[in-house]
């Protein structure tokens, strides 16, 4: 994408933000569609801004916005985007591995995931899927590239030249990373695709139902639920408390909240291995005894049977 042609930002919390400040930077000539943090960027959204704006060539969007626990409608979205033949980029980070993501059939240009996180790696390179349509317009590119090394050209050369003698990158690679993430794929493949889906979908929704049953409130509306976090709202002040409480005294590491909701949320990742039966009991129990302690009327006994008569 040019700098004189329009992107259109999708943006619904700090990560879509973020990616925002990055377009910017870059000087890209950028239409904003921006809704509350908590809300999902809808089909009818993406509609009202291209009729507004038809000139627009490319579209992005977070699929699953981790600051706020929100998952945008990705295959819905994507379908009003090729109605409108846009170049797709999808920031999936915080989902890949952990829900689907068919890049074909949805006519996703170019999705970036992670190593860790939902897929169960080690943090530090990102997998990346780039079209067919999208690796044509770049070969026949003559506008001159912001970069070396993140122009796709440049990799797509190393691979072409370097392969042969086991060098398939224009730089040296973490090798360990590389070799968890070979290792945390087989064991995706392993359990197979829709399995690994439906587990974080099934200990997802029984978290939340938990975290309802101690009457605390969520950040995102149950149609738009994440499947790889929950985000928790709680008083000025506990989220903190909360986050140090439950590190000292059970070993077990949540997230505050970022951007808007910064000191606001508590964030509760339950992706990759963490999705599972006895790590998010023993976050539960972790989480109820804690608020517990800072005054909060919450029963872990209702919060732990509301999970488990959920699995």
């Amino acid at each position: 994408v040019t700098r004189e042609e329009k992107i259109l930002m999708c943006v619904n919390g700090y990560f879509g933000e973020t990616a925002l400040k990055a377009a910017r930077t870059h000087k890209r000539n950028i239409v904003l569609l921006e809704k509350d943090y908590g809300e999902a960027i809808t089909p009818e959204d993406v509609e009202k801004a291209l009729k507004e704006n038809e000139d627009v060539r490319a579209a992005f969007v977070v699929y699953n916005e981790t600051s706020t626990a929100v998952m945008n409608p990705l295959r819905e979205l994507c379908k009003v985007f090729k109605e409108h033949d846009l170049l797709v980029m999808v920031d999936a980070i915080s989902i890949f591995g952990g829900a689907e993501i068919n890049m074909d059939e949805w006519g996703i240009d170019l999705c970036v995931g992670y190593a860790s996180k939902a897929l169960g790696g080690m943090p530090g390179i990102c997998p990346m899927g780039i079209s067919k349509r999208l690796w044509k317009i770049l070969d026949e590119r003559t506008a001159e590239p912001d970069a070396w090394y993140l122009d796709f050209r440049t990799w797509k050369k190393s691979i072409e030249e370097m392969s042969a003698w086991g060098h398939p990158h224009p730089s040296s690679m973490p090798t360990h990373t590389v070799i968890a993430l070979h290792k945390a794929l087989k064991r995706v493949i392993d359990e197979g695709l829709e399995n690994v889906y439906k587990r974080h979908r099934v200990f997802s929704a029984a978290f939340r139902n938990a975290v309802k049953a101690m009457n605390l409130q969520l950040v995102a509306p149950e149609e738009y639920a994440s499947p790889t976090i929950t985000a928790i709202r709680l008083p000025e002040g506990i989220p903190k408390k909360l986050i140090d409480g439950m590190l000292d005294n059970f070993n077990i590491m949540i997230s505050g909240g970022l951007g808007k909701l910064a000191g606001k949320i508590v964030r509760v990742g339950h992706m990759g291995f963490t999705a599972r039966r006895d790590h998010i009991s023993r976050t539960i129990t972790a989480l109820g005894y804690t608020l517990k302690e800072l005054g909060f009327n919450v029963s872990v006994d209702a919060a732990l049977k509301a999970f488990y008569d959920s699995i």
